[in-house]
């Protein structure tokens, strides 16, 4: 009796390994490492598709969005971090509409930017740093999540004020 109970267990362990070997090649062949980024970054943020068509949609932003930021953090002449967060996923569309802003045409913004631009001065007796970084200082607030609510503006004035007066 005792064999073949030990005939069974032997014949389930064969049975989990092969369930296992297949496991491991399927993953190997059908998942890609954007794909488990994507599985990690929709169980982080506690996200789900109704059709595999929609998962297959934001798998491919994810991964343009991916792409940007692998790009971006290889640049060594910037210190800024760039990462996934809640958008990653979205359509640019999306995430224009949630902004809730109104673009204006390139041309137009360009002007408008050139007309606003001031001379840049130094003032005298001024000692300048050639590289300083505020945010080593204190000076700069972390990034913030506004939402949706159309309140950038009020973030960004107050970062801007509570800047100034540490400085």
């Amino acid at each position: 009796m005792i064999v073949n109970i030990l005939k069974q267990i032997l014949k389930y362990n064969l049975k989990m390994k092969v369930l296992n070997l297949l496991a491991s090649a399927f993953t190997a062949v059908y998942a890609t490492d954007i794909t488990e980024k994507f599985l990690n970054y929709l169980a982080t943020h506690g996200k789900s598709y109704l059709t595999t068509e929609e998962f297959v949609s934001r798998r491919n932003w994810f991964q343009s969005r991916d792409k940007f930021i692998q790009e971006f953090s290889a640049r060594t002449d910037v210190k800024m971090t760039v990462a996934h967060n809640k958008f990653s996923d979205w359509t640019d569309d999306e995430y224009q509409a949630m902004l809730g802003r109104k673009t204006l045409p390139k041309a137009e913004h360009k002007q408008l930017i050139a007309e606003k631009q001031p001379e840049p001065r130094v003032l005298a007796g001024s000692i300048l740093h050639n590289n300083l970084d505020w945010r080593d200082k204190g000076a700069v607030n972390e990034v913030q999540d506004q939402g949706s609510c159309g309140s950038c503006w009020s973030f960004s004035a107050v970062a801007a004020l509570e800047g100034a007066h540490f400085i």
